[in-house]
């Protein structure tokens, strides 16, 4: 059976076609971060095109790994969300757990939260936690929310009652009078999105699930739609962020399992090659356009837990973020990929990353715009990347304009325009080696020992 494997990253959008005699089929897009299913669908007609006599269409199965879900967090676009607790709980995403991610910073911070007070409301009910009812559901309290949430056009609810963890009666009735008085709303529960104790962990998660779940649904019914005007009948099979598969109405309802889907994917592909080349443990890294990632892959399987967090305030300062309570694969995250720019600090000191030029403009050297130079564009320079042969050679960069670009920052830093390339590049290496050895360390391994596979648009 062929199957068509796509990537959509923050730069590029990546595709993999093994076709019905077992051929292998690569082939790359420009992201569209407006519209992402705009570059899936391209990529996957060239490909269909170009290959149409060697598979069997109503046999292919596709499979999906997307940053939809990342993307709308970080750059906070997801949908205006409400959020329904026990009455006396509303303020749970502004109180948080009263952990501190530093003891010493007398004006700590932490990421606003994703719901808005004023979309925060109490429901008139209470279970304890042995599950005896304190306090009965009045449903004339639920019925008045879905009403304001209708009247302010809001079209995604995430409920997060206490204890509803291990005894969701009341989150139910709760979600069946929501649908019952706007029937067109999203509602994430969270004794179905995340069933674990800890009420501050487990709205979190059913936030982000809330927040994102309108876009993904879109996105997914996007997909499918097309795929199907093209008789590609089966259903998109989507990585999650464990590694394992879901189908597309399963990733429609639960988008925030799919927070690390492209990075899960790379961990488990780095994994099978470290099994295929017989080499009991590795380290793989994976450097896109924005971000590159570490996964330690001991034994030939990844590690699995369930404490990640997103959209720190503090970069990677664990508790600085958004605590999401599902499994995922255990990877150290670096703001440092090809579309990384580079500037100068307040101290007169060069600075790589964390802001990415992205698929638009993009780096410099790809003519689309962008004006700052960027780690692409200093490899560009040094030789690293070749100009005719970017993308296969069906997407030409200029190196003219990737050293115009440089130029400008080198007279800022009072160099030459080739040493401002190697220091890009000695600070990226730098600081990926010491991310590498830290997320290591942490897990007591020695990463000398271990062999790299490394892969992404800039690995």
């Amino acid at each position: 059976m062929a199957k068509l494997a796509f990537d959509t990253g923050g730069t590029f959008t990546d595709f993999a076609l093994l076709d019905d005699k077992g051929g292998l089929h690569l082939h790359k897009v420009l992201s569209t971060p407006r519209n992402p299913a705009e570059a899936v669908v391209q990529g996957v007609s060239e490909l269909l095109e170009t290959f149409a006599d060697s598979i069997t269409i109503e046999n292919l199965q596709v499979l999906g790994a997307t940053t939809v879900v990342t993307n709308a967090v970080l750059e906070r676009k997801g949908v205006e969300t409400g959020f329904v607790t026990t009455d006396g709980f509303q303020d749970m995403l502004r109180i948080r757990n009263e952990g501190r991610y530093d003891l010493y910073d007398l004006n700590i911070k932490y990421p606003d939260p994703l719901v808005t007070r004023a979309n925060s409301y109490g429901a008139s009910e209470r279970i304890a936690a042995d599950g005896s009812v304190i306090t009965e559901l009045k449903e004339e309290t639920v019925r008045q929310i879905a009403g304001r949430l209708k009247e302010k056009g809001i079209r995604s609810v995430a409920v997060c009652l206490l204890h509803a963890y291990k005894y969701p009666q009341h989150e139910r009735r709760v979600a069946a009078l929501l649908r019952e008085e706007y029937p067109d709303i999203f509602v994430s529960l969270s004794s179905e999105v995340c069933p674990e104790m800890r009420e501050f962990d487990r709205a979190s998660t059913t936030v982000v699930n809330a927040y994102t779940r309108p876009q993904m649904a879109g996105h997914v019914a996007h997909l499918q739609r097309e795929f199907s005007e093209k008789g590609i009948d089966r259903q998109v099979l989507w990585m999650t962020s464990s590694g394992g598969l879901v189908p597309s109405q399963r990733a429609a309802e639960l988008p925030v399992r799919l927070i690390e889907s492209g990075p899960a994917a790379g961990a488990v592909a780095a994994a099978e090659f470290g099994r295929t080349a017989g080499e009991k443990s590795v380290l793989s890294f994976d450097m896109g356009g924005t971000t590159a990632k570490l996964c330690l892959i001991p034994d030939g399987e990844p590690n699995v837990g369930t404490d990640l967090e997103v959209a720190h305030y503090q970069r990677f300062r664990k508790g600085s973020g958004f605590p999401l309570k599902i499994q995922s694969i255990q990877m150290i995250e670096i703001g440092a990929g090809g579309g990384s720019i580079a500037a100068k600090n307040p101290l007169g000191l060069l600075d790589v990353g964390p802001h990415s030029a992205g698929a638009m403009p993009g780096p410099a050297a790809y003519q689309r715009g962008g004006t700052q130079p960027t780690v692409t564009d200093a490899d560009i320079l040094l030789g690293y990347m070749g100009t005719e042969s970017f993308v296969g050679g069906s997407f030409k960069v200029s190196k003219d304009a990737a050293h115009g670009a440089m130029e400008k920052l080198a007279t800022s830093l009072d160099v030459s325009v080739e040493r401002c390339a190697w220091g890009i590049h000695d600070l990226v290496n730098e600081s990926m080696s010491k991310a590498a050895a830290m997320h290591a360390t942490d897990l007591g391994v020695d990463p000398r020992s271990l062999p790299m596979v490394a892969f992404g648009g800039a690995g």
